[in-house]
């Protein structure tokens, strides 16, 4: 295991389908921004954000003073069911927390704000919610293609912003102070497909990637951290554009790959949308090497993209989508499986990655205001102090030089088998 794996910190869960907004997608997409409020409270039993303690919720409905915090996401466009699933996620957990008494007392009032999955349209919506003094937070985003827009503008107005989605490493090295991120980075996902690949006894494999800057960074990754561990992976030149509806040119090119490699697994961070064609082709090519895929793909999203060619993909994800296969060692199973239940009894599903996200997101602001204080400055400090909070994407903690927050090797090793998502034997 190379230092980097070990020291690096990033994000456990992943959140899938956040990269299908690192392209060009952006264009043309979203119309106007749209703001709405609702009150609501948070947790069962929570972690604080300096300590890692445990705290029993307040009893009772809140009727304090509101404490508002801002939800930026993705509500129009082509993939705004992401930001549907965040939004329905935070509401149904504001509203239980302030049915248990709130922070301390206080009610949380959501101010939403749609980022019309636009650059202009992002930082028109969150300077609107950053300037309004009451808004303590800013949460929600889960575009990458955003962040670089998006970042100064929590900067330069001192709002704590705690973001779903990935950030690349050039966003990283500044170092920004009012922004945290809790989710899937490239180490994260890098981590995670070499253990699959160690599990399966894989020493050669080759890689195949989208043409977007994450899908890249992640497939470069793990070339590195596999030739640390002795493991060679060769990556095909022609990288499917994300726009591709016929994947047929690349994946002959991968198919020859693999048989001159002598490869025994591909690894790809092709979009979750191509990911079923490109195995569907691979297949009717006549090769049956296994396809090893980031965590974007781990969502219940991706289940309902391919028919029975995704059967026997494997990759990192949620340990929400394995909630009840969990040992009972794993300091996440309890956090997992109340909000499994929860989110399960409200929408008729199993949450993935965006609601996982969505609930750590809500709950670390909630850990931290209630050490700060309706305060901005103090909430951010004390979001900085979060220590050990046991989330649904992993165990994060936050530092000075360090706000993605959680260590690699939180991702459930996944494979899908009759269309569902089970645990790795």
């Amino acid at each position: 295991m190379s230092t980097m794996r070990v020291t690096k910190r990033g994000s456990g869960a992943v959140l899938l389908l956040v990269a299908l907004l690192l392209t060009a997608v952006l264009a043309g997409c979203g119309s106007g921004t749209e703001a709405t409020t609702t009150t609501a409270a948070v947790t069962d039993t929570t972690t604080t954000a300096a300590t890692g303690t445990t705290t029993a919720p307040a009893g009772g409905p809140a009727t304090g003073t509101p404490y508002k915090i801002g939800l930026l996401t993705t509500l129009s466009g082509p993939v705004a069911f992401l930001g549907k699933d965040i939004a329905d996620t935070t509401k149904m957990e504001v509203d239980r927390i302030n049915a248990e008494g709130g922070i301390d007392g206080h009610p949380i009032e959501l101010v939403v704000e749609d980022d019309g999955m636009d650059p202009g349209k992002a930082v028109a919506a969150l300077t609107k919610l950053a300037q309004d003094k009451d808004v303590l937070a800013i949460t929600g985003l889960t575009i990458t293609a955003l962040e670089p827009a998006v970042r100064p503008v929590a900067e330069r107005e001192k709002v704590p912003f705690v973001i779903l989605s990935p950030t690349l490493p050039d966003l990283r090295a500044r170092g920004d102070k009012y922004v945290f991120n809790i989710s899937a980075n490239e180490m994260n996902n890098a981590y995670s497909i070499l253990q699959i690949l160690k599990a399966k006894g894989v020493t050669k494999a080759v890689g195949i990637t989208a043409n977007a800057p994450l899908s890249v960074v992640t497939l470069n990754e793990v070339k590195k951290e596999a030739a640390a561990e002795g493991i060679t992976l060769s990556i095909l030149p022609d990288a499917i554009d994300t726009n591709a509806v016929d994947v047929t040119p690349q994946v002959t090119k991968l198919k020859e790959l693999v048989e001159k490699e002598g490869a025994q697994a591909v690894v790809s961070t092709v979009w979750p949308t191509q990911v079923g064609a490109m195995v569907k082709t691979l297949r009717q090519l006549g090769s049956e090497v296994p396809v090893v895929t980031d965590a974007v793909a781990a969502d219940n999203s991706f289940l309902a993209m391919g028919g029975d060619e995704i059967n026997g993909i494997s990759m990192p994800g949620v340990k929400t989508l394995v909630a009840d296969a969990l040992p009972d060692s794993d300091p996440q199973k309890p956090v997992v499986l109340a909000f499994r239940d929860r989110y399960q009894a409200k929408f008729n599903m199993i949450p993935g990655a965006m609601a996982a996200g969505a609930y750590d997101e809500l709950q670390i602001i909630v850990n931290a205001l209630k050490v700060s204080g309706p305060d901005r400055d103090k909430l951010r400090d004390a979001l900085e102090q979060t220590t050990n909070y046991v989330g649904a994407i992993g165990v994060f903690s936050y530092t000075p030089t360090d706000h993605e927050g959680v260590a690699v090797g939180n991702f459930a090793l996944l494979e899908i088998k009759n269309k569902k998502f089970e645990l790795m034997k």
